[in-house]
């Protein structure tokens, strides 16, 4: 496993101005409400700035450590973008009220599993990773890979520093066994995933204490062998 000091660098985020964060969007929330938020495009793009500054000023070459935070020479393209789109919603609101940033090995190839952070007002933030409604070609591979590995897949999502981070696995579930699979596999419970996810929450209380950047480390390093698993699964 990398040394979480390449992953600490990775996802500087300075938590004492987390609390501007949360503040920023709850304001910007209210604001869309009114019909008054378009006033505050400047201060959108200035905040987005600075929270690409926090979550990857030094990606790159302190990070050369581990993949794929060390593929990444500016946080820039880890960011979605901030404007929702709203040509077939009823809600016409401009912004998202988040920062979304997610973290892949290949920037051009979305089937990777990935680390995603997401920092959101009233105890929305999260981080998590793995792969999330993958096509069918790439479900067929990583139930492949479980099936031929399936006592390492087990160690993984059993390791104490995953649960305590993880728990089990999110996502959808298959009621029976998958197509080419008996009802009866002794890996039927990890087979029937259509989505291999996990993740966790967080309050804004915990987002804007001095450890969270620790918290958010130590969740990344504990996903890191099961997103390998995954990608090794797709390679």
């Amino acid at each position: 496993m990398p040394p979480l000091t390449s992953i600490h660098k990775t996802i500087n985020l300075c938590p004492d101005d987390q609390s501007n964060d949360i503040e920023f969007f709850k304001r910007i929330s209210r604001q869309q409400q009114s019909r008054l938020v378009f006033s505050q495009q400047t201060s959108l793009r200035c905040r987005q700035s600075q929270y690409r500054c926090r979550c990857g000023a030094n990606m790159h070459p302190n990070c050369a450590a581990i993949r794929p935070f060390d593929s990444y020479s500016t946080a820039r393209k880890t960011l979605f973008r901030q404007n929702r789109d709203i040509r077939f919603s009823k809600d016409k609101s401009p912004y998202k009220i988040n920062f979304g940033a997610h973290i892949i090995e290949d920037k051009h190839n979305e089937t990777k599993a990935g680390y995603y952070l997401h920092i959101e007002p009233n105890d929305k933030s999260f981080l998590g990773g793995g792969m999330y409604q993958p096509s069918a070609a790439v479900l067929k591979s990583i139930r492949q890979e479980i099936d031929y590995h399936t006592d390492e897949f087990r160690k993984i999502i059993s390791n104490p520093d995953f649960v305590q981070q993880f728990g089990s696995l999110n996502g959808r579930q298959l009621k029976t066994a998958p197509k080419d699979y008996d009802k009866t596999h002794p890996a039927i419970d990890l087979l029937r995933f259509q989505d291999y996810v996990v993740g966790r929450n967080f309050t804004d209380k915990q987002l804007i204490q001095p450890d969270f950047i620790a918290q958010t480390v130590a969740a990344f390093a504990a996903l890191k062998p099961f997103n390998d698993f995954l990608n090794k699964a797709v390679s």
